[in-house]
């Protein structure tokens, strides 16, 4: 079982899509955008800038996108910060882990 479905113990009738608010339920507690997957992609070949991330889901570079889909995969540990101690720093990159890339080898096939 992957890491980030052990902890609630979640099934694949957990798991959804609402399509009214774009949210995707799939980890206990936790809410990603239905974008997750496309974000998690651009990041998998090493460290992605913001704009990199915010640029796969075809939508503005605003701060509400960047709060949406690239801060909820942060706090659920999907992605990392490569310097941790300065979130806001110019030269920040978001990296993969390992929990990330479990993510998308069980969502890899799913429409985004």
């Amino acid at each position: 079982m992957p890491a980030w479905q052990r902890e609630g113990e979640q099934t694949e009738a957990h798991r959804h899509i609402d399509t009214k608010s774009g949210v995707y339920v799939s980890m206990p507690g936790v809410q990603v955008s239905k974008r997750a997957p496309s974000v998690l992609r651009a990041a998998e070949h090493g460290p992605a800038h913001r704009a990199e991330l915010i640029t796969v889901t075809s939508l503005a570079q605003s701060p509400t996108n960047y709060r949406r889909h690239v801060l909820p995969l942060v706090e659920a540990g999907l992605l990392a910060l490569s310097i941790p101690d300065k979130p806001r720093s110019p030269q920040q990159r978001y990296l993969l882990t390992n929990v990330g890339r479990e993510f998308l080898a069980s969502h890899g096939q799913e429409p985004v």
